[in-house]
């Protein structure tokens, strides 16, 4: 069969590295993280109506090797997190924190 091309055979896929899943926080920490702050957003400052989404927020990151102790902890609504991204919070001098 003239003209006709061996088919080479296709490399593995590429996959991205593994990132380890984090662990949920339970509800007492939740719950803690909320009555601290008062039920107000500590990024927005507006405080978190019945109904609304809100989280825990990391102040420095999981991914940036943040953990989950209450000193790392804050209330924010889910949008306002979300908004954020996983960049560390901003230092009272208008850096972030690394």
């Amino acid at each position: 069969m003239k003209g006709k091309l061996k088919q080479q055979p296709l490399p593995p896929p590429t996959t991205a590295p593994h990132r380890p899943r984090r662990e949920r926080l339970d509800k007492q920490t939740r719950a803690r993280v909320f009555a601290r702050d008062g039920g107000v957003c500590q990024l927005c400052r507006e405080p978190v109506r019945f109904g609304q989404l809100w989280t825990a927020d990391h102040i420095k990151p999981s991914s940036h090797g943040g953990t989950g102790l209450l000193s790392n902890l804050r209330l924010a609504h889910k949008r306002c997190n979300e908004a954020r991204g996983n960049r560390a919070a901003r230092t009272d001098t208008g850096g972030y924190v690394r």
